[in-house]
């Protein structure tokens, strides 16, 4: 890749970036939404929600194994369980241990 390509992605993803922010201010909707990063809301001991993720690499009681735009994620526990899952979010239950990204 010539240095002048790599100049014109930088600027094309700089911008790329302005866009989306100035989108995100206008229709209220969040940044990480758009750019389609996992978020992920913990709630207590006992529950997780993890919406864009792209898909499931593993399930057992202790361990569920997501896949994101960013990187393996897994979820440690006992007892845990899938209580939905669609292309938007994914929700698990039991008594949570852990979140981590796996490299």
């Amino acid at each position: 890749m010539s240095k002048n390509h790599k100049k014109q992605l930088r600027i094309w993803e700089n911008q790329r970036a302005i866009r989306l922010e100035r989108l995100t201010r206008k229709v209220s909707i969040s940044s990480d939404v758009l750019m389609k990063s996992a978020k992920i809301r913990w709630i207590g001991r006992c529950y997780v929600k993890i919406e864009n993720c792209v898909g499931l690499l593993h399930y057992s009681n202790d361990n569920i194994n997501i896949l994101t735009k960013e990187g393996s994620l897994l979820v440690r526990g006992k007892n845990l369980e899938i209580k939905c899952f669609s292309d938007v979010e994914l929700c698990i239950e039991g008594q949570i241990q852990g979140i981590e990204y796996m490299e």
